[in-house]
């Protein structure tokens, strides 16, 4: 059993959980710039095994609330995963199916939900920490915004609405061989 710990390290899993998040939203007038998303950045590097060798791939995993802010039939935004290898100053966006859609068109329309990302990352370069965090926009048109991490309208126990309904975002990432 001795032999068995030392030749298998711990997995190397890191979580974070914001549990008290703001309302962050998402605009269609700005839909050709990419904003941070809030509570889905993380900082990792690959695990190092100990006969030296580094993991294949790192799981990247986010969670969060979405949802529609218009009464408008269209809505939806983009996200994509970026990078940062000097503590934040300059992002690169990872590429290599990265980037993901939420929405609909008319009346298939998505009000909101919890939504989930993960990604598959190769370690090929990857040898200091690096932050990483979704970037999303809003691309739908006629002034239609999505709001994250607070839900519009909730009906509590009595079945009333509040506004201040709120989803714990996490953040994860974990090396696998």
């Amino acid at each position: 059993m001795t032999n068995l710990a030392k030749t298998r390290p711990s997995e190397d899993v890191k979580v974070l959980v914001e549990t008290n998040p703001t309302a962050q939203t998402l605009d269609s007038t700005n839909n050709s710039t990419f904003e941070p998303i809030t509570y889905t950045q993380i900082e990792y590097q690959p695990l190092t095994y100990i006969d030296g060798s580094t993991a294949t791939y790192v799981i990247y995993n986010t969670s969060f609330l979405i949802q529609a802010n218009s009464g408008s039939l269209d809505s939806g935004s983009t996200f994509r995963l970026a990078y940062s290898t000097d503590g934040g100053s300059n992002w690169t966006t990872w590429g290599d199916n990265t980037m993901v859609n939420f929405g609909s068109y008319q009346f298939s329309q998505i009000r909101g939900t919890t939504y989930e990302v993960n990604f598959c990352l190769e370690t090929t370069g990857w040898t200091t920490p690096r932050l990483l965090r979704l970037e999303g926009l809003c691309w739908a048109s006629g002034g239609m915004s999505i709001q994250l991490h607070q839900n519009l309208n909730f009906y509590d126990s009595s079945g009333t609405i509040t506004t201040n309904s709120k989803y714990q975002p996490v953040v994860m990432c974990r090396s696998i061989k």
